[in-house]
């Protein structure tokens, strides 16, 4: 009962005497027929049982659309006509199929129009579409094969649109490429450059895509016109022409070779660093330390950002792929992470007005590691501070024969140029960072002002920057010595240094090691090894490179006393006008003195001395010398003392005295046997003249005194015997 219901739903006149018979075409639907055949079934009586009936109500479902037809029959081709082609602006086009077929017309999945064929003709209305569409015309009918086609828009293609960048857009990336909306072409002409029209960088350069990729960055903060042609085989369609202008060069790009250009901050466990090995522009970036499991690195900057613009920088990471992240951080939230091998990419992101710490953190994890375990940024463009600003750097120092590196800053800026106050050059007076090689005059006067001017429109911003001029240290070392007692170091001088530090290699010190000319006093070591090596080191003014040398000097003990002279200590100056006495030490001269001054004159060739007595002198002579070299005066030797006379009409025989011994131990005898008789007096005085005894005596032929040592103490003492014929000395050496 149930199936004939469904039967006859599908087919009206499966069963005649029920319901009214439907149009096959529209009800030959297997939703609806399995609902008619319950109700076939429940006004049926037939089963009897009638919770059979509920069994097969609750036994057969309908899962699918409602309205889903099915072919009963084998399927034929329809009969379609229609255009094959058309063109732009047509808004409606006549398609002819069967009876009872459904015309749909689309365009990219979106339906134009729908219609039901009524066995001849059906308009189609539709929106205009662009040259290029291509329109999907489909045909069905149940019990016939679907139809379907493609219906191009044929003609002339459309002009280029949307480009990007943006038509009289600014602060556009050198970086950036070409693209644009188009339709309807084979194939574009690109026109390109400085000029307008543009052609001098592309002139109707081919294309078959939308977009056009350039090998080089642009140039900073220069303005482009750029157009495009749409060509196919119906004709081709010019754009207008557009313009952008590239952005200027970044806040930061790291080409000053370090991090002075900002006020950059570090922390972790390991300080980033510029390299000259990875850079996205130019020739430098900033790399992140190299730092082990479990740490990080860190580089950090505040800027007080003026607006809503947005931080601009380029990224790149060699790490362990989703461990070992490059995470920016802005007032210390977490804004995004990268890992992984990611070559320069692009990155933005907002911050607000206000201060705001951007920082890149490289992060390691407890374990492994991939890559070269690094991060770098470059390029970076900072939000905008407040307004145009220029500044010069620092006031800074370099050396003579040195150029400067200029570390100027400015920002909000179009373009900016240097300029000089002294007779210097620029290797480029427009660029930021740039040379300055100094003049004869800037060298002479030992500075020069130099002044950075940052231009925007018609507004400006001058500042200064004043580079000293240092001389380069400069030294003369001649010969010196030092001496046991110290020594002022006068045979060095220096010119042009900040500071002056000595060092030894000895036992010694100095006075003040800071003094260029210190006194340095030689330890016990230093005077048995005879020499010491000192090191003086200078450090030249900032800019200049500092002076370093060692030199080993001679170490010398004053002059030691020199021996007791050695020669005649008697002289008679009658037989012997001139004598020739000696000594000996480790002086390089020596000194010698006579005295009196009235015995005689002498000449010295240093260890020896020649005296050529005076002929008038009679008497007790002394000779003593005394060492000099260049770190002083010895003191006087032993003085020898001469016994001087001139017997030059004495009677011989008066003049015969022995001492026996002498040397002795202060007891000896004294024999004189002047040979005739006569009174005489007889003393005894010591080396310095002081009387140690004296007695008169009278001597008929010999006489022979003895004297006691009881008088006499070890050294040198001198018998004067004055009688009436003249006086006799002689020398006693007591032990």
């Amino acid at each position: 009962a149930y199936c004939w219901g469904m039967f006859d739903h599908m087919w009206g006149n499966f069963d005649p005497g029920y319901g009214v018979p439907p149009v096959a075409s529209d009800w030959v639907r297997p939703c609806f027929a399995n609902a008619s055949g319950k109700f076939y079934l429940a006004s049926s009586n037939w089963p009897s049982n009638t919770n059979n009936k509920v069994v097969t109500y609750h036994l057969f479902h309908h899962h699918g659309d409602a309205f889903q037809t099915v072919y009963y029959e084998v399927p034929q081709n329809l009969t379609v006509t229609h255009p094959e082609e058309i063109t732009p602006g047509t808004l409606s086009m006549s398609v002819t199929a069967n009876q009872g077929a459904t015309v749909c017309l689309s365009s990219n999945g979106a339906i134009l129009d729908v219609e039901q064929s009524s066995g001849g003709a059906v308009t189609l209305n539709f929106v205009e579409a662009p040259v290029g569409s291509l329109l999907t015309l489909t045909v069905t009918k149940q019990n016939y094969y679907r139809y379907e086609t493609i219906i191009p828009v044929v003609g002339p293609p459309a002009a280029a649109t949307s480009p990007s960048p943006a038509n009289n857009q600014s602060m556009v990336s050198i970086f950036t490429g070409l693209s644009w909306n188009g339709t309807g072409a084979d194939y574009y002409e690109v026109y390109f450059g400085t000029d307008n029209p543009p052609s001098n960088l592309l002139n109707g350069l081919q294309v078959t895509e939308t977009a056009y990729t350039f090998a080089e960055p642009l140039s900073f903060a220069e303005t482009y016109y750029w157009q495009v042609v749409a060509v196919n085989n119906y004709g081709s369609a010019g754009s207008e022409v557009w313009s952008f202008t590239a952005a200027g060069e970044p806040d930061e790009d790291f080409e000053t070779g370090d991090f002075s250009l900002h006020s950059w901050n570090m922390s972790g466990d390991a300080d980033w660093h510029v390299v000259g090995n990875a850079a996205k522009h130019g020739s430098y970036s900033a790399q992140s330390g190299t730092i082990s499991n479990g740490q990080t690195s860190t580089l950090a900057i505040t800027i007080d950002c003026s607006g809503f613009e947005k931080i601009k920088f380029y990224k790149k990471i060699s790490s362990e792929e989703g461990s070992d992240p490059l995470q920016l951080f802005i007032d210390g939230i977490l804004k995004a992470e990268w890992s992984g091998e990611i070559d320069w990419s692009y990155e933005q992101f907002s911050s607000g007005p206000g201060p705001h710490t951007f920082e890149w953190r490289y992060t390691k994890d407890a374990n492994g590691s991939g890559g070269e375990d690094k991060a770098w940024i470059d390029f970076i463009y900072f939000p905008p501070t407040a307004a145009l600003a220029a500044n010069a750097g620092n006031d800074t120092e370099i050396c003579e024969g040195n150029a400067y590196t200029t570390t100027g800053f400015a920002s909000n800026h179009t373009s900016v140029e240097w300029s000089t106050a002294g007779d210097g050059t620029f290797e480029d007076v427009y660029a930021l960072n740039t040379l300055y090689t100094p003049g004869t005059n800037d060298i002479n006067n030992g500075s020069v002002i130099l002044t950075l001017t940052a231009f925007s429109g018609t507004d400006q911003i001058s500042d200064d920057v004043l580079v000293t001029i240092n001389r380069a240290v400069q030294t003369e070392i001649g010969e010196g010595i030092i001496c046991e007692q110290g020594t002022v170091i006068d045979w060095i001088s220096a010119f042009n240094f900040a500071s002056a530090e000595w060092s030894s290699a000895g036992d010694g010190a100095f006075d003040d090691p800071t003094l260029l000319n210190a006194i340095y006093t030689p330890g016990t070591a230093d005077v048995a090894n005879g020499s010491v090596a000192l090191t003086l080191m200078l450090t030249a003014f900032n800019g200049c490179a500092d002076f370093s040398e060692t030199v080993t000097i001679p170490v010398l003990q004053i002059a030691q006393i020199p021996a007791m002279p050695e020669g005649p200590d008697a002289v008679d100056v009658f037989y012997t006008p001139e004598t020739v006495y000696i000594t000996s030490g480790d002086a390089d001269t020596y000194e010698w003195h006579l005295t009196p001054v009235s015995a005689g004159t002498f000449a010295s060739n240093d260890q020896q001395v020649t005296i050529q007595w005076n002929q008038e002198f009679q008497g007790n002579a002394e000779l003593k010398v005394r060492g000099i070299n260049p770190c002083g005066i010895s003191a006087f030797s032993e003085a020898l003392v001469i016994v001087v006379d001139n017997s030059v009409g004495i009677d011989p025989f008066t003049t015969g005295i022995a001492i026996h011994p002498n040397p002795s131990n202060g007891h000896f005898t004294v024999t004189w046997s002047p040979g005739v008789k006569e009174t005489a007096e007889v003393k005894i005085t010591s080396a310095n003249g002081a009387l140690v005894t004296a007695k008169k005596v009278t001597v008929d032929g010999t006489t022979t005194l003895s004297f006691d040592r009881n008088l006499f103490s070890p050294g040198i003492y001198y018998l004067t015997i004055t009688a009436k014929n003249g006086t006799y000395l002689k020398k006693i050496v007591i032990q």
